[in-house]
Formats: C-alpha cells, structure tokens, sequence
C-alpha cells in the first residue's frame, strides 16, 4: 500500500489558496450558506443579474416572515415550459429549460433538485 504524505507547509499553503480564489459567483443563489442554483439566461427581460437580485430579494422577504411555528414549504410548480419555485406560497423565482445545467435532464428534475436545496438553505438560515 501506497501512502502519500502532504508537508504540513504544503497543507498550510493549499489551506489558503483554495478560500482566497474562490470568489462568490455573482450568478449564484445561496441562503444560509447552501448554494442554490445558478442563473445564466435571460428571461422576459431580465438578464441573469436581475433575475438573480430579484430572487434574493424575495428569498430574504420569505425569510423575514416566517415565524418560528410555521412551517417552511417549497413548492414546484410547471407552467409549460417554465418551473416556479415557491415557498409558503410566495413566489421565489421561475426556472426555464435554459437554466438546467447538465444536459438530458429535465427542467421538472432540476427544479426538484432546487427546492430541496432552497428548504434546506432556508431551515438552516432559520437556525432549524
């Protein structure tokens, strides 16, 4: 068995490299430190900063509103080819097939995959 070892110079350097170039996405949607998604396209006039400034608006508004004894509930909604993507009945952001980042999958799954993250991103912004 083969056993590679690291100096700890090289662990110290890698320590501090790694943080300092990874820049926050300015197209990325995070809550409570877990990333969301990323929006590339343009939609109905939006560009993608837009639609992203839009999406963090309304996600801090949801935050802002829920109460300790409600529940937090996400919901996927196709309209077409669009996906909006609710919580506690609030409209967070609308999703379209362009947004989907890995080819062959379906905007349906993807938005799934997103809403389990925005639950969790929430809940963990909530301290629950």
């Amino acid at each position: 068995m083969h056993v590679r070892v690291i100096s700890p110079l090289l662990a110290v350097l890698i320590g501090i490299v790694v943080p300092v170039s990874a820049a926050p996405d300015p197209l990325s949607i995070s809550v409570g430190g877990i990333w969301i998604c990323k929006i590339t396209q343009s939609v109905a006039g939006f560009t993608p900063q837009q639609r992203v400034t839009e999406a963090n608006k309304r996600i801090t508004e949801v935050v802002s509103r829920i109460r300790p004894a409600d529940r937090v509930t996400v919901k996927v909604q196709l309209y077409g080819s669009t996906a909006t993507v609710t919580v506690n009945d609030m409209l967070v952001f609308t999703l379209v097939p362009a947004d989907v980042p890995t080819p062959g999958v379906a905007l349906a799954d993807y938005a799934l995959q997103v809403s389990v993250r925005l639950q969790k991103g929430i809940l963990t912004a909530l301290g629950r």
